[in-house]
């Protein structure tokens, strides 16, 4: 069962997701990626760069344990987006609801949304429309 892990501060949406996706609290999470890792996090915010290194500094290895995939209303619909979606464990990108013109991440556990943000959240997966996810990879 996935715990919420709420973001710390303005930039972190994407490390408390990968905390939940990983079953892992934001402290346990904050350790592995390392103190150095956090300060960058922390003063650039995050991008499709930082986020490969953030799942990697996580010890997760790209189209071995997740995909990543972006999202395109000129040739897919939300709907199919979220079909595709359902059941698998995913980080998915949306607008921001807080920040103008901001992208903000939120954890779909398969079934459930789970919104680290501390100020205005998405409360159902019937508001989210995906721009990029991170799908994650079931191991047997």
């Amino acid at each position: 069962m996935t715990e919420l892990v709420r973001q710390r501060n303005t930039n972190d949406c994407l490390f408390a997701c990968a905390a939940m996706a990983l079953g892992m609290t934001y402290d346990e999470a904050e350790a592995r990626a390392g103190a150095a890792f956090m300060n960058l996090l922390q003063s650039q915010g995050c991008n499709n760069a930082m986020e490969n290194a953030l799942l990697g500094a996580l010890g997760l290895k790209v189209n071995v344990d997740y995909c990543m995939r972006t999202f395109n209303n000129h040739w897919t619909s939300v709907g199919f987006v979220k079909n595709m979606l359902w059941g698998r464990r995913a980080i998915v990108t949306v607008r921001s609801r807080n920040n103008r013109d901001g992208s903000h991440a939120v954890y779909w556990d398969g079934s459930k949304l789970f919104d680290p943000c501390t100020q205005d959240v998405y409360p159902s997966w019937d508001e989210v429309e995906p721009v990029e996810a991170v799908i994650f990879n079931e191991r047997p």
